[in-house]
């Protein structure tokens, strides 16, 4: 499975699906079971099985609000 990390800024969240690049921006606060272009399919410590709505695909998202966008 296709591993991907979510990247941040000081304000928003982005995710984007490895395979058809479908995106998603979100503010940082903001709970993350309300996406609208990806659904979490389950969880384990700070990764989740996530689905694209676009193309069905399943990844690995790797939440790490380390990375960020400069």
């Amino acid at each position: 499975m296709t591993q991907t990390k979510i990247t941040t800024n000081e304000t928003d969240v982005f995710i984007e699906c490895p395979y058809c690049k479908m995106t998603e921006q979100h503010p940082i606060d903001e709970q993350r079971n309300h996406l609208q272009n990806f659904r979490l399919i389950s969880w384990k410590d700070d990764t989740s099985i996530t689905q694209c709505m676009s193309c069905n695909s399943l990844f690995d998202l790797e939440w790490d609000y380390k990375n960020k966008e400069l």
